[in-house]
């Protein structure tokens, strides 16, 4: 077979046709999909799998679940009218799961709280406001701002909420609903009258 150099490299005229051919093309296409679904599915899992997932810094890592998955774990006792159960989070936050009927006026002095309403309605009331909530809602509630929330049927709403800086529950300062009522505006600065110890 006669060969030739093209720009250094050994090459052979037969070669050269062979590489030209459209099943060669078709070929190669191929296989470059092949491996791409077969990376693609390696990739994938079952959405119900519970997976452990890193930061990006890598300094902390926390188990994901379904958030029906942890209702069922421990669900509201009846004689409770809230109850908290966190999920997981960082250096910078904390997740938890919040099923409610009646939370009372409450603060936070140190934390931020943003709060997304899973299913269930209900009202809202933040200082002297009501605000209607329903599944899909989402709030941010900053921190030192008077707020509570009543279900409209008695039927237990579940939220998710992420506190910043992460929390471990103990920043949850009671008030009366005249106190709440009187402070129609967040404190500036969170200054609150019965500041909790920071935690």
């Amino acid at each position: 077979m006669e060969s030739y150099r093209v720009e250094g490299r050994r090459t052979s005229p037969a070669l050269d046709g062979l590489r030209s051919t459209p099943f060669v093309k078709t070929c190669l296409v191929c296989a470059l999909v092949g491996v791409s679904l077969v990376l693609f599915g390696i990739g994938c899992a079952s959405p119900r799998e519970v997976r452990m997932l890193q930061n990006p810094t890598g300094s902390s890592k926390f188990l994901l679940k379904e958030i029906d998955e942890i209702l069922k774990e421990s669900p509201l006792p009846a004689d409770r009218n809230f109850q908290i159960q966190n999920v997981g989070g960082n250096a910078a936050l904390s997740i938890h799961v919040v099923e409610a009927r009646d939370v009372p006026a409450h603060y936070h002095s140190y934390h931020d709280e943003t709060v997304y309403v899973k299913s269930g309605r209900g009202v809202l009331r933040v200082g002297d406001m009501e605000y209607p909530i329903a599944a899909g809602a989402l709030m941010h509630i900053p921190k030192g701002t008077f707020h509570s929330f009543r279900s409209a049927d008695g039927t237990p709403a579940v939220v998710v909420s992420i506190v910043s800086p992460p929390s471990d529950g103990r920043d949850f300062v009671t008030v009366t609903a005249a106190e709440a009522a009187a402070k129609n505006s967040p404190p500036i600065n969170g200054t609150v009258s019965k500041p909790a110890t920071p935690k």
